[in-house]
């Protein structure tokens, strides 16, 4: 939402895709982009804490001015689009924590999402307590994430592990079916890893649409 052209650029993306998702901690969400939002995207999900959190991890925000900013979005969007909250559980984060957030947003929201803190000490999606019984992730094969430079990312947890290839120099396609994609998937076919981001990490997608870390609460 920082982009000077940011409705313009989800209006060129409007129709093109079956699904179009966005996240947003929502400090910059003003009533001049619901349209383009509710026009061009498929979901929208907003990043938040507790509020007794928020002020202390989200400097500068401030959760009454963002809490203010989503419910006015909510009740522009009136389910046009479908809708998550989302918050992060931390090591100091309590039963009661997560029943607050679930209570303030259970009847305003389509989705709620309690992640589990992830990515510690500079390790991609790795968690305090690793998880068991690994299974092939579906990212390699479903997703790719392109950062600003052009530069691609094994998934949305790998912001620092080596590209996978540069849009700016070939095409998406080219780069989908390169040998690097290949040798990646073929390693989560046979959990067999020699690539360090993905052998590491526990966030992986055992399907397509779930995580398999945290919890997930449908409206």
């Amino acid at each position: 939402m920082l982009h000077p052209e940011f409705k313009e650029m989800l209006r060129y993306i409007s129709g093109k895709f079956k699904e179009v998702q966005m996240a947003t901690n929502a400090t910059l969400l003003t009533k001049d982009k619901y349209e383009a939002i509710i026009d061009s995207l498929s979901f929208l999900s907003f990043s938040l804490d507790i509020p007794e959190d928020y002020d202390k991890l989200r400097v500068p925000a401030k959760y009454k001015k963002v809490e203010k900013k989503i419910l006015d979005f909510l009740n522009y969007n009136k389910g046009k689009i479908r809708t998550q909250v989302s918050m992060v559980k931390t090591v100091n984060t309590t039963e009661e924590n997560i029943q607050e957030f679930k209570n303030i947003w259970q009847e305003k929201v389509d989705r709620i999402r309690i992640y589990e803190e992830h990515s510690k000490n500079g390790v991609f999606g790795s968690l305090v307590n690793h998880r068991k019984d690994r299974m092939p992730c579906v990212m390699p094969f479903y997703e790719m994430l392109i950062y600003d430079d052009g530069s691609i990312g094994r998934c949305n947890h790998d912001w620092n592990g080596g590209t996978m290839g540069n849009v700016n120099n070939n095409t998406i396609r080219a780069i989908w079916h390169n040998q690097k994609y290949e040798k990646l998937r073929n390693e989560h076919c046979k959990l067999d890893f020699t690539d360090a981001v993905c052998k590491n990490c526990d966030s992986w997608y055992s399907e397509i649409g779930n995580q398999g870390t945290g919890e997930v609460i449908e409206k």
